[in-house]
């Protein structure tokens, strides 16, 4: 697996994964990501500002993600959310193909972006997922997050905390 930063000619391949998930959570009763966000814009914006990244095997996008530095302020109000302190990354917007091991893909996601924290001098990964989402919760978990609690999105809807601290 390869994982780097997404380019503009991977976009209709990271909006079919984001698709392809959709489906698979409405299937699951799952409401996440039912807004239709991330749209196709949403994954260029990812793509201008530098914080989309790609995995790649055998020359095929198999997932895609979002690492943000700037500071999102979803992951810093919480609702009795306990958050390791100091500076942090964000990693969100994970989708993986349904046909990948996911457990594997996501690991790869984040050891990449444990490396990436540790250049930039970050020692906090954050990350959040749908009270539903227990597939991504427990790979988490099963990759040294902490549950931390429960934050709200910008647009309102509530996510499980993760947070890996003291990288």
């Amino acid at each position: 697996m390869t994982v780097r930063e997404a380019s503009y000619a991977q976009a209709d391949a990271i909006f079919e994964l984001y698709e392809q998930s959709r489906t698979a959570f409405r299937r699951a009763l799952v409401d996440k990501w039912s807004d239709g966000r991330p749209d196709f814009d949403d994954v260029f914006g990812y793509i201008d500002d530098g914080i989309c990244y790609t995995v790649e095997e055998n020359g095929k996008v198999i997932a895609a993600f979002v690492l943000d530095f700037s500071g999102d302020t979803a992951y810093r109000i919480s609702l009795g959310c306990q958050w390791a302190a100091g500076e942090y990354g964000v990693l969100h917007r994970v989708t993986v193909d349904e046909s990948a091991d996911y457990e594997a893909t996501v690991g790869a996601i984040v050891d990449f972006c444990l490396n990436r924290c540790a250049e930039n001098g970050v020692e906090v990964i954050r990350s959040g997922a749908h009270p539903k989402e227990i597939r991504f919760a427990e790979t988490l978990v099963m990759l040294g997050f902490e549950q931390r609690g429960r934050f709200r999105t910008a647009t309102g809807e509530e996510r499980h905390a993760y947070c890996k601290g003291n990288i």
